[in-house]
């Protein structure tokens, strides 16, 4: 078992809160998607500490989730960027900015690279993801409440 500071709980409840584009009662799954793919990538170890930059690995899992998990008939649109960014919303993302940070209301994937250098997750969810159990809770809480198809049915 982990001893943390933060304990899982928080990290479930902020999963459930995300601050989301809605439409109707409908919650935008790109939060949800891109914390799924940041946690493969740790299981994979493509992410190796809690610094995570939005490279082009993350963006391809991004993408591979996104096909598989977000339902066909959903009315949203894959797109890297604006998770990553909108993220920073979350109590526990922080965008870290590059040197030449131009702040902009939005940023295209490319502007995203070039104005942030990555964004640093809390120690303890990091840990989380990296623990099987803790990740598989956290990837399952995603999956449940914002109805995404769970991985072992794709």
């Amino acid at each position: 078992m982990l001893q943390l500071y933060i304990p899982l709980e928080y990290y479930i409840a902020a999963f459930r809160s995300l601050n989301c584009a809605r439409r109707g009662n409908a919650c935008a799954p790109h939060k949800p998607v891109l914390l799924i793919a940041v946690m493969l990538c740790v299981k994979e170890g493509f992410i190796q500490d809690r610094m995570i930059e939005p490279s082009y690995k993350l963006e391809e899992v991004f993408k591979t989730v996104w096909s598989k998990m977000v339902p066909m008939a959903s009315p949203w649109k894959s797109s890297f960027n604006l998770p990553f960014f909108h993220m920073d919303y979350e109590p526990f993302w922080n965008l870290i900015p590059a040197d030449f940070f131009v702040k902009q209301a939005e940023y295209s994937t490319t502007q995203l690279r070039r104005n942030f250098r990555y964004a640093l997750i809390h120690d303890d969810l990091f840990s989380y993801m990296k623990d099987a159990v803790s990740r598989t809770t956290l990837i399952q809480t995603l999956t449940d409440y914002y109805g995404l198809i769970p991985l072992e049915q794709v």
